[in-house]
C-alpha cells in the first residue's frame, strides 16, 4: 500500500505564517506603544474637534395632478407632454439650487462666522456676540480670499486685533495687520477699509473672539455640500432638508429659511402668469375709460346741441334691437382682439420664453386650456433650468415639448381667429338689413342712436374687464404655499461627529498598521542578522550553539551549580565541541568575530568556565593584542603577558602563566602590553614553540584573538589553531560579513570554522525555559 505524500508546500506555508506571528508577537512592546500613541491622539482629537449635530425639516410637496388639460386631453398621445406631474426630484434640486443657497446666506447675514475661544479650541456663536462687526459693501464685494479679524481682549481693558487676509486663499499671499486701542468706539481704519466694531454687552473677563469672512460664492458652495434634501420614501413626496452642523441655532435658522425660500419662490412662479394678465387688464381698462369718458362726452354734447330731452318709443326700440346685433358683434370683435392679441404676442421674439396671458377673457375654451397647460409647462422648465445644468438631457426634452405646446398653440389660435372673423361677417351683414329698415329715423335721432351704441359697446367691455381684474385678484389672494412644512426645523442631541467609538477602533487599527509596518520597515533596512534561522541561509558554516543575551552586569555567568538559560546553552556549546576536535590531539580552538562588541571575550571567558567545570584542564589565552579586555574582565592585575614573552627571551612560559585565577582547572595568560607593532610580533617563532608547549599540560587551549573584519592578525595565529569558533551577535552582526567569512572559510584562511550566535533573544530559546530557571 502506498503511504500518502506530504503536502511540503502547505506546511512550509504553515510554519512560515506561525513564525511571523511569533515574530511580531515577540515584539508586542511596540504593538503597545504604537496603539497606546494612537489612542492618546484620539482622545486629543475628540476633545478638540467640534461636535456636530444633525438638523432636519420634513415637507411635504403638493401635487399638481389637477391639470386643467388632463381631462380634455384624456383621449389624445399629447396628455403626457402638456400634462405632466410635478417631478419632486425635480423639487429637491431647486431647493439644493444656488439660487436658492445665495438668498439665504444674503437673509441671514452668514458671510460674517464669529468664533469664541473656549479653552483649546474656537467655538462658533451665533445671535449672542459679545461684539459684532460692520464693515462696508464694496469690501465685501472685492473681497478675492479669506479675510479674519482676530480680537484679543486683554485684563487690563485694552483690545489687540489682528487682520489677515489671505488673498485667493494662498499663503504666499497672506497679509497682516496689527492694531492696538483702548476701546472699540471708533471706526478702525485698516489698508482694505474701514471696520466698525459694535459692543452687544460688556464682559469684565478677558476674551479672545475671531470673525472669519468669506467670498459670497464659496460660501455658496459651502453651504450646498453641507445641505442635504432628498426623499424621506420613494411611496411619498415628502422630503427631509437636514443638515450637520456644530452650532444648532445656526443650523436651525438655515433650515427654516431654506424652507421659506423655496416656497416663496414657488410661490413667485405660481403667481408670475395672474401678475402679467393682471397688468394687462390694467391697461386695458386704463384705454377702455378714456374711450368710455369721450364717448357720455359726445352723447351729452350732441344731446345739448339738438336739444334733446326725451327719444321716442320708436328710437328706444330701434336702440334696443341694434344694440342685440351690436352687443354680439361687440363681443366677437372682442374676442377677435384678444385672440389677435395673442397672436402678436407669441409671434413677438422678446416673449421667447415668457408665459402666454390666458386668462384675459377669452372665450374658446379649448384655446384657453391649451394655454394654461403651456403656462403650466413653461414654469415648470424656467424652475429647473435655474437649478440645474442647461446641458441636460431632460431640460432638453422638456424644451422641444414647449415648442410642440406653442406650434400648437399657434394652429389653435390661427383657427379660432378664422372663426370669429366667419361670426362677425354674419352678424355685420344682420346689422345692416336692420339698419336699412330703419333708415326712415330721423336723421339726428339715427345719430344718437350710432353714440348712444358706442356707449353702450365701451360700458360693456369696461363693466367685463373690471371682472376678470377682480377674479385675478382673487387667484393672487387666495394662493397656497407648494410645499406643506410637516416638521419645523428639529435638531437631533446626539451627535453625529465625531463618532467615539469609529475614532477609538480607527486609533486601534492605526496603532496595529504602524506596529506592523514599524517592524516591517525596520526589517527592511536592518542590516544586521535577526535569527538563527536567518544566519544559516546565509552560509553552509555549522552552527556549533546560540547563547542568549545575558543581562547580568557580570561577564562571568558559568558558576557552580548554575541553573539558567545562559548556562545551560554554554554546556550545549561545551557538547558541541567534541564534534569538532575529532583528533586526540585537537586542543587549540580559536575564537574570533567580525568587529568588536560581538561578546567575543565573554563568550571565550565561560567557554573555558564551562570546560573546566568537567575537570578538563583548560588555558584561556587572550591574543587580541590590539584591544585586550581578558585582564579587565578577569580582574587580573598580571606583570608580564603574551607580548612580553614573544619580546623578551627572559620570560618564560610560567612567567606568563596565572594559575588557578577564576577556576581550579583553568588558567589564564593575558595579552600584556600592547605593542607598537602587533602583526610582526604574532609572526615571531616563539608563538609556535609556545603553543606547542602549552598542548603538553592543557586539554583546551581556547584563544581570545583580534575581529577578522578589523586586522589580519587572526589570519597569522590559524596554522596553530585545531578549530575556530565565529562568534556573531543578533541583531550586531551584518550579514555582508558572513559573505567574507564564506570567503574566508572558501580560501581556507581560517582552520575548521564553526559559528556561535549569541546574544540571542530569550524568547527564540523559550523551551528550555521549561526546565531551567532563567538568568
Amino acid at each position: 500500500m502506498m503511504e500518502k505524500p506530504i503536502n511540503t508546500n502547505k506546511l512550509n506555508q504553515e510554519i512560515n505564517v506561525r513564525e511571523l506571528l511569533i515574530k511580531y508577537l515577540k515584539k508586542w512592546h511596540i504593538f503597545a506603544i504604537a496603539i497606546f500613541s494612537c489612542l492618546v491622539l484620539g482622545f486629543i482629537y475628540i476633545k478638540q474637534a467640534q461636535v456636530k449635530f444633525q438638523t432636519y425639516s420634513t415637507i411635504l410637496v403638493h401635487s399638481d395632478d389637477a391639470n386643467p388639460m388632463a381631462g380634455f386631453l384624456s383621449g389624445s398621445g399629447m396628455k403626457d407632454i402638456l400634462a405632466p406631474k410635478k417631478d419632486v426630484e425635480n423639487e429637491i434640486e431647486v431647493i439644493k439650487s444656488k439660487t436658492i443657497i445665495q438668498k439665504m446666506i444674503t437673509e441671514l447675514d452668514l458671510q460674517t462666522a464669529t468664533y469664541i475661544k473656549d479653552k483649546l479650541k474656537y467655538i462658533e456663536v451665533y445671535g449672542n456676540e459679545p461684539i459684532s462687526i460692520v464693515y462696508p459693501q464694496e469690501f465685501y464685494n472685492n473681497l478675492k480670499g479669506f479675510f479674519r479679524v482676530t480680537v484679543n481682549y486683554q485684563k487690563n481693558g485694552t483690545y489687540k486685533l489682528t487682520f489677515t487676509y489671505k488673498k485667493n486663499y494662498s499663503w504666499w499671499q497672506t497679509t497682516t495687520e496689527k492694531v492696538e486701542v483702548e476701546s472699540l468706539a471708533q471706526p478702525i481704519k485698516t489698508q482694505w477699509a474701514e471696520f466698525t466694531f459694535v459692543e452687544n454687552y460688556p464682559s469684565d473677563k478677558p476674551y479672545k473672539l475671531k470673525f472669519e469672512i468669506e467670498p459670497l460664492q464659496v460660501l455658496v458652495e459651502r453651504y450646498g455640500k453641507l445641505i442635504t434634501a432628498g426623499l424621506v420614501s420613494k411611496k411619498t413626496d415628502a422630503i427631509k432638508i437636514a443638515i450637520v452642523y456644530p452650532q444648532i441655532e445656526k443650523s436651525t435658522d438655515i433650515i427654516n429659511k431654506v424652507v421659506e425660500l423655496y416656497n416663496r419662490d414657488a410661490m413667485m412662479d405660481k403667481n408670475r402668469m395672474s401678475i402679467q394678465i393682471a397688468d394687462f387688464i390694467n391697461e386695458r381698462l386704463e384705454l377702455i375709460s378714456k374711450e368710455l369718458k369721450d364717448v357720455e362726452n359726445n352723447v351729452e354734447n350732441y344731446k345739448k346741441e339738438h336739444k334733446l330731452a326725451d327719444i321716442t318709443s320708436q328710437s328706444k326700440l330701434f336702440i334696443e334691437t341694434a344694440g342685440d346685433y351690436e352687443k354680439q358683434i361687440a363681443s366677437v370683435e372682442i374676442q377677435i382682439g384678444l385672440v389677435a392679441f395673442i397672436e402678436s404676442y407669441i409671434q413677438d421674439p422678446r416673449n421667447q420664453d415668457a408665459m402666454i396671458p390666458g386668462n384675459i377673457g377669452i372665450e374658446d375654451e379649448a384655446l384657453s386650456k391649451v394655454i394654461e397647460a403651456y403656462n403650466t409647462q413653461l414654469l415648470d422648465y424656467l424652475r429647473i433650468k435655474r437649478s440645474t445644468n442647461e446641458i441636460n438631457p431632460i431640460l432638453e426634452q422638456q424644451h422641444e415639448q414647449i415648442l410642440l405646446t406653442k406650434s400648437n398653440i399657434a394652429q389653435t389660435v390661427k383657427n379660432v381667429k378664422s372663426g370669429l372673423e366667419i361670426m362677425r361677417k354674419d352678424l355685420v351683414a344682420k346689422n345692416k338689413q336692420f339698419i336699412d329698415k330703419i333708415g326712415n329715423v330721423p336723421t339726428i335721432e339715427r345719430h344718437y342712436i350710432e353714440i348712444a351704441r358706442q356707449q353702450q359697446v365701451k360700458q360693456q367691455l369696461y363693466l367685463f374687464l373690471l371682472q376678470k381684474r377682480e377674479e385675478t385678484e382673487l387667484t393672487l389672494a387666495s394662493a397656497t404655499n407648494v410645499a406643506k412644512i410637516i416638521d419645523p426645523a428639529y435638531t437631533d442631541l446626539t451627535p453625529v461627529s465625531p463618532k467615539l467609538k469609529l475614532i477609538l477602533f480607527f486609533a486601534l487599527v492605526m496603532g496595529c498598521c504602524i506596529g506592523f509596518a514599524y517592524i516591517y520597515l525596520y526589517d527592511l533596512i536592518n542590516d544586521k542578522i535577526s535569527d538563527k534561522k536567518e544566519l544559516i541561509s546565509l552560509t553552509s558554516i555549522p552552527l556549533l550553539g546560540q547563547i542568549p543575551f545575558c543581562k547580568n552586569a557580570s561577564n562571568i555567568v558559568m558558576r557552580e551549580g548554575a541553573q539558567s538559560v545562559v548556562t545551560e546553552m554554554f554546556r550545549m556549546v561545551r557538547t558541541n565541541i567534541k564534534f569538532v576536535l575529532k583528533k586526540k590531539d585537537d586542543k587549540v580552538i580559536i575564537i574570533t568575530s567580525s568587529v568588536a562588541g560581538e561578546g567575543k571575550s565573554f563568550f571565550s571567558i565561560n567557554l573555558a568556565l564551562s570546560l573546566a567545570m568537567i575537570n578538563k584542564k583548560v588555558l584561556l589565552v587572550g591574543l587580541d593584542i590590539r584591544k585586550p579586555v581578558l585582564s579587565q574582565y578577569l580582574n587580573i592585575k598580571a606583570k608580564h603577558g603574551i607580548t612580553s614573552y614573544l619580546v623578551d627571551d627572559a620570560i618564560t612560559v610560567n612567567d606568563i602563566v596565572n594559575k588557578q585565577i577564576v577556576h581550579e582547572n583553568m588558567d589564564v595568560i593575558v595579552s600584556g602590553p600592547i605593542p607598537p607593532n602587533p602583526a610582526e610580533i604574532l609572526t615571531s617563532d616563539r608563538l609556535d614553540t609556545l603553543f606547542e608547549e602549552l598542548r603538553k599540560h592543557y586539554d583546551y587551549i581556547l584563544v581570545d584573538t583580534a575581529p577578522v573584519g578589523i586586522v589580519a592578525d587572526t589570519f597569522t595565529l590559524s596554522h596553530i589553531s585545531d578549530a575556530t569558533l565565529y562568534v556573531c551577535r543578533q541583531g550586531v552582526t551584518p550579514r555582508e560579513h558572513i559573505e567574507i567569512l564564506n570567503t574566508l572559510e572558501k580560501e581556507n584562511r581560517l582552520n575548521n570554522v564553526s559559528l556561535i550566535l549569541n546574544g540571542v533573544d530569550e524568547g527564540h530559546l523559550s523551551n528550555y525555559g521549561h526546565y531551567v530557571k532563567k538568568a
